[in-house]
């Protein structure tokens, strides 16, 4: 696997090369999001197996594994260095935006980071995916004194590392992997809510088209299928015209 970063500060016209060995794994369909305040971060991915660590920067040269407080219901007392979610490959990630509403911090940048969806095992052949979900978890930032996500040889110790939120088991869609997100202003709201939309990947059933988006302030208990209410609604549209433009019969 490849665990190589580079860098382009021209719109992608010229790459440097800015680590060619990462003390993370080499690995594919792993997630990345970044953060409003720069911070970045790999989450979980397949290296030869589906993995649930999470790796954090914030110059893509030095990279720090990051820990956290262990889920209610895990027998794990002390922090651990993997995520609370299962492992998994497929999946999104994406960094809250700032107004979102999307944290409890308060703060003007809503610095959460977000896993979306992906898939447990994969070998190659259709149907043999195991795990897909459609789940949902977020985890608030934890700094340190500095005032950053960071955990290195200097923090021995946080005194509240960071513990993974599920924040749904079931957002609505099928369980998937290989799916996109992304996020944007709602156009209907003036107060600058975000909105989360979801596009495509691939469930037990095959490739997906499907469009989703969620309520303002990204309520995952609110996903809307996008795409199947606008093919309804272009129908009956086309309906009504068709309906409006008949002839009238003779008298």
């Amino acid at each position: 696997g490849i665990n190589d970063v580079w860098e382009t500060r021209d719109g992608a016209l010229t790459w440097t090369l800015v680590s060619a060995v990462s003390p993370f794994s080499g690995r594919q369909q792993f997630g990345f999001a970044r953060t409003g305040e720069g911070s970045m971060f790999i989450l979980g991915g397949h290296d030869g197996q589906a993995r649930n660590d999470v790796w954090f920067s914030f110059d893509g040269r030095k990279w720090y594994q990051q820990a956290f407080a262990p889920n209610v219901d895990s027998v794990e007392e002390n922090e651990v260095l993997h995520a609370g979610w299962d492992v998994r490959l497929g999946h999104v990630a994406i960094a809250g935006k700032k107004g979102s509403g999307w944290g409890d911090s308060g703060d003007d940048e809503d610095d959460s980071v977000y896993v979306i969806g992906g898939v447990g095992t994969l070998d190659g052949e259709f149907g043999s995916e195991v795990g897909m979900s459609n789940d949902v978890w977020k985890v608030p930032p934890v700094r340190n004194n500095s005032g950053f996500w960071v955990r290195d040889e200097a923090v021995l110790a946080l005194q509240d590392p960071a513990e993974w939120q599920r924040l749904t088991k079931n957002a609505g869609w099928t369980p998937r992997y290989g799916h996109a997100c992304a996020s944007r202003p709602d156009p209907e709201d003036d107060t600058e809510n975000w909105v989360l939309w979801l596009f495509g990947g691939r469930d037990k059933d095959g490739y997906k088209s499907d469009v989703w988006n969620s309520e303002a302030n990204f309520d995952p208990f609110n996903f809307q299928d996008i795409y199947s209410r606008t093919v309804s609604r272009t129908a009956e549209i086309r309906a009504e015209a068709s309906e409006q433009t008949d002839p009238e019969e003779p008298v």
